[in-house]
This record gives structure tokens, sequence and C-alpha cells, in this order.
């Protein structure tokens, strides 16, 4: 008995051995060529999306093409971070009226147990916080004030999250001031990273994570170089982003009669040998492939989100393998 319990253990002590050294190894991978084009996936984090830029500017690089699916029509925030809203267009002040009602209509993307936390902010002022569910809820906010002395207003999210439940993002579905709609398709609007109005903050406009990508890039570059960068939003929705941001990236090309061109692909360790195969497959027949790998900073913070980030790709590399790429 105790034998084959010492037996089982150590198989189980093997098998943990080679997923902790081998597996990651096995994940990550970078190929550099002598490349024309940059190509960067949008949504990579912002210490990716850094190196790329220097890349770029580095580099002989004749292009920088931007991939990414697109975003949902409301505003979700994905990381801890703020909503800033400049509604100075918005605001109209009524001599008689000295108290305000804000309603934010928002919710998590996780459940009750894991309900995402923001701060309302009016100007330099938090005047509010709230614990969300998983479905839309108003939130309301009594205020006091001049609406004309209302420079800006923010939404901070707090505890982003990502574990085995899943991603825990802060979804805003409308934000309304004594019953009027705040938040148009005109109204200017950031978001920031790290610290309200600091330097990595990007345009709520953005269709796609390709634009959110390049709007990094616009912001860094000189105006020389601004023509170089090019937004190719993935329309597909669904699962398999790596394939369909591939498949956006070969009909661009196609559609532009760009062939036998030679491209290096920003991507991120654990993800990047699987978006390697991936390209490479699909552009088979427009392009030479190389891959450049960045270290995922945010997802190495801790243990456990390390390795259950390894678990995830490995999962995903073995579906890509067995029902994705042999049907390319």
């Amino acid at each position: 008995m105790y034998k084959k319990v010492l037996i089982i253990l150590s198989a189980l002590a093997g098998l943990t051995a080679i997923f902790i050294l081998l597996i990651p190894q096995m994940l990550s991978y970078e190929k550099r060529i002598q490349a024309n084009i940059l190509v960067v996936e949008g949504w990579l984090p912002f210490n990716a999306l850094h190196f790329a830029l220097e890349e770029f500017k580095s580099g002989d690089y004749d292009q920088v093409l931007f991939t990414g699916s697109m975003l949902r029509a409301h505003t979700t925030l994905y990381i801890n971070s703020f909503l800033v809203i400049y509604p100075q267009d918005r605001l109209t002040e009524d001599a008689s009226l000295q108290e305000h009602f804000f309603e934010i209509q928002a919710k998590s993307s996780l459940g009750v147990k894991d309900s995402a936390h923001f701060v309302f902010w009016i100007n330099d002022q938090a005047v509010a916080d709230f614990y969300t569910v998983n479905a839309s809820k108003t939130y309301s906010i009594k205020w006091e004030g001049v609406l004309e002395e209302i420079d800006s207003l923010m939404i901070q999210y707090t505890n982003d999250m990502y574990s085995r439940i899943g991603d825990r993002n802060l979804i805003i579905n409308n934000l309304k001031l004594n019953g009027s709609t705040v938040i148009t398709e005109s109204t200017s609007r950031f978001v920031d990273r790290g610290s309200p109005f600091g330097r990595y903050r990007w345009n709520v406009k953005a269709e796609s994570y390709a634009d959110m990508a390049a709007n990094y890039f616009l912001d860094r570059v000189g105006e020389k170089d601004k023509f170089k960068l090019i937004s190719i939003s993935n329309p597909h929705a669904g699962k398999r982003r790596t394939y369909g941001n591939a498949l956006a990236l070969r009909n661009w090309l196609e559609n532009n009669k760009q062939q036998s061109v030679r491209v290096n692909i920003v991507s991120i360790d654990y993800h990047s040998r699987r978006t390697w195969l991936v390209y490479k497959r699909v552009l088979k027949d427009n392009a030479e492939v190389g891959i450049l790998s960045v270290e995922n900073v945010r997802k190495e913070a801790t243990l456990s989100r390390k390795y259950h980030y390894i678990a995830r790709e490995s999962v995903a590399m073995i579906y890509y393998c067995v029902f994705i790429l042999p049907w390319i």
C-alpha cells in the first residue's frame, strides 16, 4: 500500500517538475528576423507596448501594424485605472438648483462575491465609492456645488483581479447628471493607468485593442513616423482571438498587395510560441514571420498567478494544435 502511494506521489512530483521547468520554456519563444514590418498585438500590457515602441524607434521598420479584436460598445475598465470624463459641453447651470444628482449605471464582469469596486471623483475630490454586482445597477450620488466649476469627472477602478473564476472588470454603461446622460459619442474621455493625467493614457473612443495600442504609439512618436502606424481591427468576436487577428492581418496584406514581406511580431512570454505558430501558418504565403517575446510583468506578480497563467496557456496551446493549426 505504502509503495503504491509512494509511486503515485513520485509520479505527481515528476509531472509537477516537468510542468514547472519545461512547459514555460516550451510556451515562450523568440526568433528575431531582419524585418521591414513590426506587428504589435494590441492587448499587450504597457511594459510590452513600451518594448515595442523602443523596438520601432531603434529598428529600421517601414510600418507598424497593430492587430486586435473589437472592444465592447460600453466603457469597460480592464485594469486598475481612472476613467476621466471632460463634460463641459454637457453641463448646464440652473441657478435655482443647488443640489445635483449623479447616477452611474455599472456592473462587474464577475459575481457578487467578486464585486468590482470603484470611486467617483469630482475634480480632485473623491465623493463616493461603491461595490458592484454582476447585473447592471444604478448607483446614485447627491452633490452640492456649482456645475460650472466642474473640470473633470473620474471613475476609479481599484480591485482588478484575474483568477480561476475569471477576469474581473468594471463595466460602465451610463453616467447621468440630473437625469441627463453625460457620456455620449462626442464626450471627451480617457483612461489613465497608474495615476490620473499620467503618462499611460488612451482615448476611450478607440474601437478595438489595435486602436488602443496605435494611440499609445501616436502620443509618443514624431510627426514623420505617424503615417507608418496602421491599426488593423479584427471584426470577428469569439475566443479564437489570436487566429482572428492573424486572419485580419493577412487580409490587410492581401488587400494592400503586400507580399513576401518580413515581419517581427511582439508578444508576451508564454503566449509567444502560440502567436508565432498561428501567424506563421496563416501568413505562410504572404510573409516570413519572426517573434519577439516580452516578459508579462503583471502575470509574474505572484507564483499562483504565474502558474495559473502557464496552465491556461498550456491548455490554449493544446487546443490550437489539435483544433486550429491542422485545419488552416
